[in-house]
């Protein structure tokens, strides 16, 4: 290549072959760039033979890749040691998770006052919030795992699931939105959020009449495991998008305006305005579609009326706590035994308590009939509905899986169930209009349907 001859001899000398000084630094330069690094023009003048200069070149390469070899094992070894977890630190984390679930329960319980129950949601909520601006980063860098900065989210994201269950109460409201602000997310107050797994929410940022459906992942961390460091991704929505159910926002996402996203899709990156997307596939939307996205704010009667909601669903939790309050101070028996029988009538009263409220306040839908999004009937009919059974989720737990009970509610909820059903988990389908399911005979669902 350095003397422009296409098959020179191996034992001819460079002399001979034609070739300058010129050329001897140019074949210097191209045998340091591809073959090996530490050789000089003294080895090249006193090999003046190809197969001489081979001959050479030879041990210098095993000694380069013997080099090589350490000093990989070393920088593995060092990833190594980085990437290992610190029991310690894991240890008092888990150990400041449980603290700040039982210590207020036991407080609560020395002083012998139920109705300090309702300060519960408040205290667990507002420390994620007070430790979300302690602990929360913006810095999108990359960092070995199991550092300081991952222990950092990771306390922050199991903080963030052990107050799931109260935010279940909230998402679809203002109240919500508000709570995401105080995080550290750039929320709208007009967005409706009806999902709470996230592992990040100082990082989102969701504009005006934006819709995200329950069951939504907003996945801002990833982990690359060439390397062992892991990133957090802010991910973005702009206003009037449509996010549909079970979809997985991850590895950073900026949404345009005016997008769809179709139920159990999986998303990353940049996505453009009027798209459509279904599952992998992406395409433009029509001028009919994006018309459906009017009129999407709530007015202040409704937010009030999701307000009483609220405050009335939390009178009927009063009642109940009294209730086991009652059973717990008057029955003498063991504490395990006790806690035992107070979780036992709280899960039976809650089961039929919702039951109730779904049949009676709720009540049955058309097949057919529209809903906007900000309306007295959708707030009646699917917000309720859903703020029923996820208030009183955890009483349904107490219920096996397959249960011969579930068909039976859910006929007299007013769907049509043939014989010989079995229902693996009844969570979703009190979740939405039972009115309008149909199983036939034989049919046998499995959990998270």
């Amino acid at each position: 290549q350095a003397f422009h001859i296409e098959s020179p001899p191996i034992e001819v000398p460079f002399g001979q072959l034609g070739g300058t000084s010129l050329n001897a630094i140019l074949a210097l330069t191209l045998i340091r760039q591809q073959i090996c690094t530490n050789i000089d023009i003294l080895l090249l003048f006193s090999n003046p033979s190809i197969r001489q200069l081979a001959q050479a070149i030879e041990p210098l390469l095993i000694v380069n890749e013997s080099q090589d070899t350490i000093i990989t094992s070393k920088q593995d070894d060092e990833t190594h040691i980085l990437s290992l977890p610190s029991p310690l630190i894991e240890s008092v984390g888990i150990i400041l998770l449980i603290c700040q679930w039982v210590l207020p329960i036991m407080i609560i319980i020395n002083q012998c006052q139920p109705f300090l129950f309702f300060i519960l949601p408040i205290f667990h909520l507002m420390l994620y919030v007070i430790c979300s601006r302690l602990f929360s980063f913006k810095n999108n860098k990359p960092d070995n795992i199991f550092s300081w900065n991952y222990y950092r989210w990771w306390f922050l994201d199991r903080l963030w699931n052990n107050n799931r269950f109260w935010l279940q109460h909230i998402i679809g409201t203002p109240l919500y939105n508000n709570y995401l602000r105080l995080c550290g997310a750039d929320v709208s107050l007009d967005a409706h959020i009806y999902s709470t797994t996230m592992d990040a929410p100082w990082l989102l940022d969701i504009d005006d009449g934006s819709w995200i459906a329950d069951q939504t992942v907003f996945n801002c961390l990833h982990f690359n495991n060439d390397n062992n460091t892991f990133q957090l991704y802010p991910i973005r929505i702009a206003s009037n998008c449509s996010i549909g159910t079970r979809t997985i926002l991850y590895d950073g996402v900026n949404i345009e305006n005016n997008v769809i996203v179709q139920p159990m899709s999986s998303v990353n990156g940049f996505v453009a305005s009027q798209t459509i997307i279904d599952g992998d596939d992406d395409k433009s939307s029509s001028t009919n579609t994006l018309m459906t996205y009017n009129n999407r704010s709530l007015s202040i009667w409704h937010k009030i009326f999701q307000v009483i909601a609220l405050c009335l669903l939390i009178c009927v939790h009063s009642i109940l706590l009294i209730i086991i309050y009652k059973v717990y101070s008057v029955v003498q028996v063991p504490l395990p035994i006790n806690i035992a029988l107070c979780w036992t009538l709280w899960s039976i009263l809650g089961c039929f308590i919702s039951v109730l409220l779904l049949k009676f306040i709720v009540g049955s839908c058309t097949a057919g009939e529209t809903y906007q999004v900000a309306s007295w009937s959708y707030l009646h009919k699917l917000w309720l509905r859903q703020l029923i059974v996820s208030s009183f989720h955890h009483a349904w737990l107490l219920l096996n899986s397959y249960d011969h009970i579930y068909p039976i509610v859910l006929r007299w909820l007013g769907a049509h169930i043939e014989d010989n059903v079995k229902i693996g988990e009844i969570h979703t389908f009190l979740s939405y209009p039972t009115n309008l399911l149909h199983f036939e005979r034989g049919v046998t669902t499995f959990g998270s349907v």
